[in-house]
């Protein structure tokens, strides 16, 4: 992931620009289990393998809204440690930690008062997972936006 840091107002606003990885990315993989083909793809199609839920990466299943939550907790693991989730050499070891249900080594550098915001979000078992819903509101408990940015939720 790439963050672009440009002052582009007056007032010291700050704007950041992201680029996820997608747009390097030139080959594609398609995943299949026996004669099935998955409709999870890596690559261009189907997202950057280290953001990829345990079931779309591994066990070739369709993604959906509790894989965009994995991922989003990664994405936010990495934000809040500035480093990677896991450490890993190759797509095949990649595999193997979330085949074997590693816990991320970022964890451990992951600030408490962060835990009960990240850690449900990269649960392994989908139906475990934090929905949306439920971030919004652990989120409003835990910001006060009025104090801190003048606005309500």
């Amino acid at each position: 992931m790439y963050v672009y840091f440009y002052k582009i107002a007056a007032d010291n606003t700050k704007a950041y620009l992201t680029d996820w990885g997608l747009a390097n990315l030139k080959e594609t993989v398609s995943m299949t289990r026996g004669d099935h083909q998955s409709g999870a793809l890596c690559g261009p199609l189907g997202g950057t393998p280290p953001y990829m839920a345990p079931e779309c990466l591994v066990e070739c299943e369709n993604c959906s809204t509790m894989s965009d939550m994995w991922s989003l907790g990664i994405t936010l693991l990495e934000m809040f440690t500035n480093s990677q989730a896991w450490s890993y050499s190759s797509m095949q070891e990649l595999r193997k930690l979330l085949y074997t249900k590693e816990t991320p080594l970022a964890l451990t550098r992951l600030q408490p008062a962060l835990h009960d915001i990240v850690k449900p979000l990269i649960e392994y078992e989908p139906k475990s997972r934090m929905n949306a819903k439920d971030l919004v509101i652990l989120l409003k408990s835990k910001v006060d936006l009025t104090k801190r940015y003048g606005y309500k939720w």
